[in-house]
């Protein structure tokens, strides 16, 4: 894994603020994008600027680029299936309205009477306003999880183990937060699809 942090002339830490990151690799692009620079190492360059601003604006990938740099493998060392403590209650909310989705979907799709189909549109709504309101929910911890970065960058100088196992669980909990949005994402896309 090549180091986003060097290419874009970032020092590795836990936190960058998006404008500077969008500055930098608008600058950078603009000086080595091909069709207006000759030099043979162009393309590589550009396509290299572009993978590590890909790497760094995203927050999860950031984190463990600024935790392989630090201690290579330690990410991987973390169990990886293992739902942050954190979670639990949000998991099996989001487990639940999925089979709820899943259900519906299945019923909807055995349904053919225009009544019957005009009856389960209420139930739609009702999923939807569920799926938002796990989406809420989902943002909230999201939001908690990029202050904790702020927090663990504002003492990155000090940085301790505890802090690095710290900042690792942070990445895990925001791994499962993605995924879950993801998926959350799709569901609303296959209620939207039976209107």
């Amino acid at each position: 894994m090549p180091n986003s942090f060097a290419v874009l002339q970032f020092p590795s830490r836990p936190w960058l603020l998006p404008e500077e990151l969008q500055t930098r690799f608008l600058e950078l692009a603009a000086k080595w994008h091909p069709d207006g620079n000759s030099d043979p190492n162009s393309t590589a360059e550009f396509q290299k600027i572009t993978v590590a601003h890909q790497t760094l604006k995203d927050p999860v990938r950031r984190i463990e680029a600024v935790l392989e740099l630090e201690r290579p493998g330690f990410v991987a060392s973390l169990a990886k299936n293992a739902i942050p403590s954190s979670l639990p209650e949000l998991f099996m909310e989001i487990a639940t309205l999925q089979r709820e989705i899943n259900a519906f979907c299945a019923q909807h799709s055995s349904t053919h009477s225009p009544l019957s189909l005009a009856l389960l549109k209420g139930e739609v709504i009702a999923l939807r306003k569920d799926l938002e309101q796990l989406d809420q929910k989902l943002r909230l911890h999201w939001e908690r999880c990029l202050n904790q970065i702020q927090a663990a960058d504002s003492t990155w100088e000090r940085r301790t183990t505890e802090s690095l196992t710290a900042l690792a669980l942070v990445h895990q909990e925001m791994v499962y937060l993605q995924r879950w949005r993801e998926q959350l994402k799709e569901s609303r896309v296959r209620l939207d699809s039976l209107q």
